[in-house]
Order: C-alpha cells, then sequence, then structure tokens
C-alpha cells in the first residue's frame, strides 16, 4: 500500500490585511475606479450581458496594473475586449455549467460557481484559453477552499450592501473586484511580484 503526498498546508488567508489593502487601492485611486466601474456596469447592461466578460478581463488587468504601482485609466477597462473570445467563451462555459448544476439541485450550481469563480482572472492576467483557464480556476479552488469561500462570500456582501443603495453598487462593484483580485494573487503568492 503506498501513501498518497500530504496536501500542501492550507493558506493562511490574513483578512484584515487583505481588506486594509483592498481599501487601500481603492481609496487611492477612487475617481478612477468610480469610473471603471461605470464603465463596466453601463456597458455590460447595454449590451444585455454580451461584454461584461471581456470588461471583468479588462477591469482585472487594470486593477493588477494599479496594484503594481503603474499609473492607469478607467478607459482601459475597454482594453478587456481585445480579449473578447477567450473572455465570452470562459463566462458561458461558466454560466451554463452553473445553470446545468442547479437544475440538480442549487448545490451542484454553486460549487460550479464556486469552483470555477477564478477563470477570468486566469484568461486576464495568465493569457489561458477557456479550457485552461477553466481548469486552473478549479484547482485553484481545491487547493484553497477555504480562503477561496471566504473571499467570495465577502465579495457576495459587499455587493449586497451594494444593491441595497440605489448607487451602492457604483462603490461595491469596484470594491469587490479588487478584493477578489488581491485574494487571488493571496492564493498565488509566485505570482503576487509579477
Amino acid at each position: 500500500m503506498t501513501s498518497s503526498p500530504m496536501p500542501p498546508a492550507a493558506l493562511h488567508l490574513d483578512l484584515r490585511a487583505l481588506a486594509g489593502e483592498t481599501w487601500h487601492l481603492f481609496a487611492s485611486r477612487a475617481r478612477l475606479h468610480l469610473a471603471a466601474g461605470l464603465i463596466l456596469i453601463g456597458l455590460s447592461l447595454v449590451s444585455a450581458g454580451l461584454l461584461a466578460a471581456p470588461l471583468l478581463v479588462g477591469y482585472i488587468r487594470l486593477i493588477d496594473r494599479l496594484r503594481r504601482g503603474e499609473d492607469g485609466d478607467a478607459r482601459e477597462v475597454l482594453d478587456g475586449l481585445a480579449a473578447f473570445g477567450p473572455a465570452v467563451a470562459t463566462g458561458l462555459v461558466q454560466v451554463v455549467a452553473a445553470a446545468v448544476g442547479t437544475l440538480f439541485v442549487v448545490l451542484p450550481g454553486l460549487v460550479i460557481m464556486g469552483g470555477t469563480a477564478y477563470a477570468l482572472w486566469f484568461v486576464a492576467l495568465a493569457d489561458l484559453a477557456p479550457v485552461d483557464a477553466i481548469g486552473a480556476a478549479l484547482r485553484l479552488a481545491k487547493a484553497h477552499v477555504s480562503s477561496l469561500l471566504l473571499i467570495l462570500l465577502l465579495a457576495a456582501a459587499l455587493n449586497l450592501l451594494g444593491a441595497m443603495i440605489l448607487v451602492g453598487v457604483v462603490v461595491s462593484v469596484p470594491l469587490s473586484l479588487i478584493l477578489v483580485t488581491l485574494g487571488f494573487y493571496a492564493m498565488r503568492p509566485a505570482d503576487k511580484a509579477r
């Protein structure tokens, strides 16, 4: 009988540091994030969601540049349109898989949504193809289940709070995207310097 290797030690997610870094990144360029959030939300609504995934890719890349101390402009959200094919294909696979999972019972759909949550981050930051991005997201989720759940629940709470106030989503969407992007790097420390 052979023993399987022990899984790596679970990541200790410093939620206080993550929240502080999220707020700092938002507050240091609040106007930029508010404008980028308006572009993302507005064009996603006008396009009936068709442009949501590519615009998310653009905003994720903008957050990444700002995280590294580089300058940015809210219009860079539109740069995600260059990744239209991979972003839309990735988003479509996620939605279809979650919908099919939800048909059986709600829980499988939620597991699929959570497990593939970072697929667009892999498209945006690692230039992976849709199938590879979904596979990488599933591996990341499997390795960091508790951290992923904590980040996603916090992001959902932020967006729920933002939705309760008429213009709150203009603040909650950028904050949650910054949080989730910084969480991505917290779970992938080798990429943090990138």
